[in-house]
């Protein structure tokens, strides 16, 4: 995600089932 412009901030392991969901912020 760093590619698209985003900085990961956050991973939350509880957010999805099948994943881990990603807090992004928009640089």
């Amino acid at each position: 995600y760093e590619s698209l412009g985003f900085s990961v901030v956050d991973r939350r392991a509880d957010a999805y089932d099948d994943g881990d969901a990603l807090v992004l912020r928009l640089e």
